[in-house]
């Protein structure tokens, strides 16, 4: 197994991120509710999440009153097996964000810490692959910075339920904004982009951002 293949990666780490997504609804954490809230308020037909994890956007969208189409995309099928027993068969697909095919149009696409988990050439493939799928809005959430400063990091987590140290490795650090801007704008004209203050997630060292890009032809919000 490549060690730094982040397929293999994930698959290594996906028991600990379920059962702590589990411990977090048991202790009545809302994790990604304003995200969920915001999204729904917003009334789109149909929406593609990449990097769709352990489900909780899509519970957070239902809880929110969202009752349009859905897709979920992960690389990880631990991930994807564990949604599709939660939430139903169809809802949730296999692969990676920059090969997986992605069928029709999709009126907002979300993608949270995605991008920052994967080497720069892969970066401009995913782009690549799903800005041609979405009508009106792309939400990206990273941590953007004037240089690049992402590698491969080793870390140790301390699991809140038992206190048990979990040895956590991943390819992480913060993007350099002006060049995925121009990886995006290369591909579809764009309207505009706003940055978000992601403030729940900030830290001394850098800023997590939601990146939202709405393009041309579309005039809602």
């Amino acid at each position: 197994m490549d060690e730094h293949d982040q397929g293999n990666v994930w698959r290594k780490q996906a028991t600990y991120f379920i059962e702590l997504f589990e411990y977090w609804e048991k202790a009545g954490v809302t994790n990604h509710n304003s995200t969920a809230k915001a999204l729904a308020n917003e009334d789109p037909q149909s929406i593609l999440e990449i990097g769709s994890g352990s489900g909780i956007l899509y519970k957070r969208l239902l809880q929110n009153g969202y009752g349009g189409k859905y897709l979920g995309i992960d690389q990880t099928p631990e991930f994807v097996i564990y949604c599709s027993n939660m939430y139903g068969d169809g809802l949730f697909k296999t692969g990676k964000a920059h090969e997986v095919y992605i069928p029709g149009q999709w009126d907002v696409c979300i993608m949270q810490d995605v991008l920052r988990h994967n080497v720069p050439e892969v970066r401009g493939q995913i782009l690549k692959n799903i800005v041609p799928h979405v009508k009106k809005k792309l939400i990206m959430a990273e941590p953007l910075a004037e240089v690049e400063t992402c590698k491969w990091v080793d870390t140790i987590m301390t699991r809140p339920w038992d206190k048990k140290r979990a040895e956590l490795s991943y390819y992480d650090g913060d993007l350099k904004a002006d060049t995925l801007f121009e990886v995006v704008k290369a591909l579809k004209p764009v309207g505009s982009i706003r940055l978000i203050e992601r403030t729940a997630f900030g830290s001394d060292t850098h800023k997590n951002y939601f990146i939202i890009v709405k393009f041309e032809g579309n005039s809602d919000g």
